[in-house]
């Protein structure tokens, strides 16, 4: 009878421990928090690679080795930390651990090193915050995200300022008294140099990727001179030109002979460019043309110089780099043979666009914090240009570049004007600044 009693007892006890067992697993909410704290955790993990990336970039300067020390300290910590507390947890208690210690730690070293040091937090902002940035996302004028980071590192170092001027009295300011030339407001615009506009240099990108058909052309080599045809002219009207390749030249070029055959008329003030020749720098009237095609390969809108100097004996002119760069270019010099496939990507024709395109009253204003550039462009061509993109560069007195403006143009009809306007922080070495042409297309 004992025996059965404490069996029965025993049975008694099993639905109890497993309702209890139920009740210990973790409701719906709970894990809704759990999400929203593993968020969270993420954002203060993406303020602490910005805060951890501006300290280190002294050190180890622009580089894989301070984007991987950045990383290693940011979020290698505290995952490190956050697996080995929760090593003895399991289930839903390890999780909740291992997302509190992503919250709390990255918590104290951004509340740390705000709270402690501000002013040098601040300092480190400016110069240095829109780094990591631009290593995941890309340069400023070519990310909206990295404009975006940079804004919000600027806007963070402001506060920490402004948290620590707070404690300081501010100077009784003098009254200023009608014509007294001695007395300025404070933070007043200055006007800094301008040194004119150029083209922005190509940086290095890797391999482009090709799309499209293949395009293979036979061509004649007659010493350094490669010889290929050529067609040119709007519509299904195009005519068949002998020209040269000439990778070194930036614009394509024909003679005055082709331009007849093509029905070309230039107006009576033509827009000129400056163009390297045997005799010297001159300078030659352009034009764009609506088709160029070698092979199956053809592009729309090319600009072409009207040069007879261009031209060798027996051949219209040269096919230059505004027409090869959109290509990825193979040339076979034992088979005799170009190879040409279109690139991926939305095409750069900055360099079609940037002959009718000019800049007029450019002004740059420089404050203790803010650098702003104003100005106008024309469109000289009669074709709308889309998506110009501009870029200030920022010079000390060393010429040095100290820093970058990015802005854009979205649209500037024919014969019309555009306005444009670049603003971004400013810094007290700021001597001349120069403007730089990045990307445009028809």
């Amino acid at each position: 009878m004992r025996a059965m009693a404490s069996t029965s007892k025993k049975r008694g006890r099993a639905p109890v421990s497993l309702a209890r067992a139920q009740k210990k697993k973790p409701t719906r909410a709970a894990w809704y928090g759990l999400v929203a704290a593993a968020l969270a955790g993420l954002g203060l993990l993406g303020l602490t690679v910005v805060l951890v990336g501006s300290y280190l970039a002294p050190v180890f300067g622009r580089g894989w080795p301070w984007f991987l020390a950045t990383l290693l300290l940011a979020l290698g910590v505290p995952i490190a930390i956050g697996l080995w507390l929760v090593r003895p947890l399991e289930g839903f208690k390890r999780a909740v651990w291992f997302a509190g210690v992503c919250v709390i730690v990255p918590t104290l070293a951004v509340v740390g090193l705000s709270a402690g040091t501000p002013r040098h937090t601040a300092t480190q902002l400016r110069e240095h915050g829109h780094w990591p940035f631009e290593h995941v996302f890309g340069p400023p004028t070519q990310s909206s995200t990295t404009r975006f980071g940079e804004g919000l590192a600027e806007t963070w170092a402001n506060l920490l300022h402004r948290d620590e001027t707070k404690r300081k009295k501010p100077r009784a300011q003098p009254v200023a008294k009608a014509g007294d030339p001695r007395i300025k407001p404070r933070n007043q615009p200055r006007e800094v140099f301008y040194t004119g506009v150029r083209r922005a240099r190509r940086r290095p990108r890797p391999a482009a990727k090709a799309k499209g058909p293949t395009s293979r052309i036979r061509f004649v080599q007659r010493g350094r001179e490669i010889m290929i045809s050529t067609r040119f002219g709007r519509g299904r009207r195009l005519k068949k030109l002998a020209m040269m390749l000439d990778t070194g030249a930036s614009i394509s070029a024909i003679d005055r002979a082709a331009a007849q055959q093509l029905g070309i008329n230039l107006p009576v003030t033509p827009v000129t460019v400056e163009l390297q020749t045997a005799a010297g720098p001159r300078s030659f009237p352009v034009t764009v043309v609506d088709r160029v095609r070698l092979g199956r390969a053809e592009l729309r809108h090319v600009t072409v110089a009207i040069c007879d100097p261009c031209a060798q004996p027996g051949l219209h002119g040269l096919i230059g780099l505004n027409f090869t760069r959109h290509f990825v270019t193979t040339i076979d010099h034992k088979k005799r043979r170009l190879t040409l496939r279109r690139q991926a990507g939305t095409p750069n024709r900055i360099s079609d666009v940037e002959p009718f395109l000019v800049l007029s009253e450019v002004r740059g204003e420089s404050t203790a914090t803010l650098f702003t550039v104003t100005g106008k462009v024309h469109n000289r061509s009669d074709r709308t240009v889309r998506a110009l993109a501009l870029e200030a560069v920022l010079l000390d007195s060393h010429d040095k570049v100290r820093g970058r403006l990015g802005g854009s143009v979205d649209r500037i009809g024919p014969r019309k004007t555009g306005l444009f306007r670049l603003s971004g922080k400013s810094f007290k070495a700021l001597i001349k600044y120069r403007l730089e042409l990045t990307q445009a297309r028809w």
